[in-house]
C-alpha cells in the first residue's frame, strides 16, 4: 500500500517541469500525498516549496532564544560555510560542472562539521600525514 509507506516519512514530493505540457497528474498516484509544482526553468513555485520545506523543518516555530554564535573560530568557519555556499550557488546557476560545484558543498560541509565536532582541522592533519611523507 503507497499510501502507508509514504505515511512513514516525512517528506515533501516536488513535481518539476510544471513549465512543459503535463505528461501526468499526481492525482492520477494512489495514495500519494500532496504536491509542491515548481518549474526551475521560470521559478515558479520555488516560495511555495520553501514553505513546505521551512514548515517540514520546524522553520516557522518561534525560538525562545536566539542562537549566537561567540566563539570566533566558529564565526570563522560560518563565513567560509557561507561563502562556500554562495560559490556553489554561483557556479550551479552559470551550469558548472558538477565537481566544482560539488567541491564548494564539500567545502561548506566541512566548515559545518568543524563546528559540530563531527571533523577537526586535527583530524585533517592527521590523514595529510598518515598518507604522505613529510620532512624526511
Amino acid at each position: 500500500n503507497l499510501k502507508g509507506l509514504y505515511n512513514l516519512f516525512q517528506r515533501v514530493i516536488v513535481v518539476n517541469k510544471t513549465d512543459l505540457p503535463a505528461q501526468w497528474h499526481p492525482d492520477d498516484l494512489p495514495g500519494v500525498p500532496p504536491t509542491v509544482a515548481v518549474s526551475l526553468r521560470n521559478d515558479a513555485g520555488m516560495d511555495e516549496l520553501g514553505r513546505a520545506l521551512a514548515g517540514m523543518l520546524g522553520a516557522g516555530e518561534q525560538l525562545r532564544d536566539t542562537p549566537t554564535l561567540s566563539n570566533l573560530r566558529h564565526i570563522r568557519l560560518v563565513e567560509l560555510a557561507r561563502g562556500a555556499l554562495a560559490r556553489a550557488t554561483d557556479a550551479a546557476q552559470a551550469s558548472a560542472p558538477e565537481e566544482l560545484i560539488l567541491a564548494d558543498l564539500q567545502e561548506a560541509r566541512g566548515a559545518l562539521e568543524e563546528i559540530t565536532g563531527k571533523r577537526t582541522a586535527e583530524d585533517v592533519l592527521d590523514k595529510i600525514f598518515a598518507q604522505f611523507c613529510i620532512g624526511k
